[in-house]
């Protein structure tokens, strides 16, 4: 089991180098911008996994947690923007910030964790699961953290299916349901994560691994990151004027 697990971690990190590489490659919009850094940071946070998967002390199993929480407190937080933008849902620079303060100071609290019981209220080192690993008690910024990042995805899939249901281009609607599938996939493996029945491993891992297959299906099978169809959205959307469309023949 311990050899298939970590089979899958290699596995999903070479297809998020491929898909990191490539979003970076099209950036051109605010759009790209928010799933390159929710790919970046899954990707950090994929590897921070495996290192602590493969670590064989204390010391290294922390750096491997470390590695992997400066990634993991960024997912949420662009795929938030991601679908705010996607869904062209303005959203409040000053809740944006406050955000973005909650993630940041949830890494530092994982980075000095074991100086301070607010995130891990303890930690201890032991050997009874697929491999050995630091167990942990949760601190009261960890419930208010875990609460957040439920009302998150509450938002988002609520979001993303209005959007769905009002959006009327086959097309877009594929690309729509893929991400939507994505980001359920990983909200899934989150909410089982939370109720502490998977031990040792992390399943929400796997989740980020299962639901990069979707986002490659909405990226290269149904043109995600097209310019000129985000572009002819934002004109239809946005542009107050009326808008004539004519062929070559007038």
């Amino acid at each position: 089991m311990y050899n298939t697990l970590l089979i899958i971690q290699y596995i999903s990190i070479l297809f998020l180098l491929v898909e990191t590489g490539y979003i970076f490659a099209k950036w051109r919009t605010t759009l790209h911008g928010y799933l390159f850094l929710n790919c970046a940071a899954t990707l950090v946070n994929n590897t921070g996994y495996l290192m602590e998967m493969q670590a064989h002390t204390q010391e290294a199993y922390m750096m491997g947690l470390q590695m992997s929480y400066l990634g993991r407190v960024w997912i949420p937080f662009s795929l938030l923007l991601f679908v705010l933008a996607l869904c062209k849902i303005k959203a409040n620079k000053g809740t944006i910030a406050v955000l973005c303060l909650i993630h940041t100071v949830t890494f530092l609290l994982v980075l000095t964790s074991q100086w301070q019981p607010f995130y891990y209220s303890s930690m201890e080192y032991v050997h009874d699961g697929l491999f050995p690993y630091i167990k942990c008690s949760h601190g009261i910024w960890h419930n208010f953290y875990s609460a957040l990042l439920v009302a998150y995805i509450v938002f988002g899939i609520t979001k993303m299916l209005q959007a769905f249901r009002k959006e009327k281009n086959i097309a877009a609607r594929k690309r729509l349901l893929c991400i939507l599938v994505a980001v359920a996939v990983e909200s899934g493996f989150y909410i089982v994560q939370l109720t502490g029945i998977t031990g040792s491993y992390d399943i929400t891992v796997l989740g980020y691994s299962i639901s990069t297959i979707f986002m490659y299906i909405a990226i290269f099978k149904y043109d995600l990151l097209n310019m000129l169809q985000l572009a002819k959205d934002y004109v239809i959307d946005e542009v107050a004027e009326g808008i004539i469309a004519v062929n070559t023949a007038g």
